[in-house]
């Protein structure tokens, strides 16, 4: 094996002992996250949570889990209803997808999140980032998940264009990403990335006083 291939597998192997050190004390608690024997949660919570601050989405999930608890709750909704909860969330259209999607998971598995990913995306709403997170989090799949925060992070350490802005670099990020996904303790990695993202490699101004990837990073010019 070359130096540079041992210093690749040195950094990644360092890089996710990080995440995973750092999660243990800055992990962030939201009431979709932990959520046992609950995917319908999870699956709501990642719809309401695109584009969208987690920060601000809490009361109006919590809200809206109480008044719809379950895929019947919310299928048997009015649209206008479900609008008016998550209205102090923007991109209100969200609450057509999320009724229409509850109709979907009773026509077609009985009011149950399906457990596969090709199911997932065919539900209105639902991407590949939204099927990942639906699948780790509230199945507990080793599935890796990958959106724009995601890819800053390892953007940033790994020294990878971002934003991605072409086919080869989008296949190069998603290997990375693969291979970086741990075989234990994959959903704390997960949500680690989240959390990481959102607290100290910010889009903008990026903590990198307090960064505990900082000696190995590759994007150290953020310090400006």
């Amino acid at each position: 094996m070359s130096n540079n291939s041992e210093g690749m597998l040195d950094k990644k192997s360092f890089f996710v002992s990080t995440i995973l050190d750092w999660e243990t004390v800055n992990y962030r608690q939201f009431p979709w996250r932990n959520l046992k024997d609950n995917p319908f949660g999870v699956l709501v919570a990642e719809i309401l949570l695109i584009q969208t601050f987690a920060e601000k989405v809490a009361p109006v999930y919590s809200l809206l889990m109480q008044l719809y608890p379950t895929a019947y709750d919310l299928a048997s909704a009015q649209v206008n209803a479900v609008e008016d909860v998550i209205r102090p969330l923007g991109l209100t259209y969200r609450a057509s997808q999320l009724v229409s999607m509850s109709n979907v998971l009773i026509d077609k598995y009985s009011g149950k999140v399906p457990d596969d990913y090709d199911e997932l995306i065919e539900l209105r709403g639902v991407g590949s980032y939204v099927a990942c997170s639906t699948l780790c989090f509230g199945f507990s799949r080793r599935v890796p998940i990958i959106d724009a925060n995601v890819e800053r992070v390892i953007g940033r350490f790994f020294d990878l264009q971002w934003p991605i802005r072409d086919a080869r670099t989008r296949r190069e990020m998603q290997k990375l990403v693969g291979q970086l996904l741990p075989l234990k303790h994959f959903q704390e990695y997960n949500y680690g990335l989240i959390d990481f993202a959102a607290l100290v490699c910010r889009h903008r101004r990026p903590n990198c006083g307090n960064c505990y990837l900082l000696r190995n990073c590759s994007s150290t010019r953020w310090l400006a």
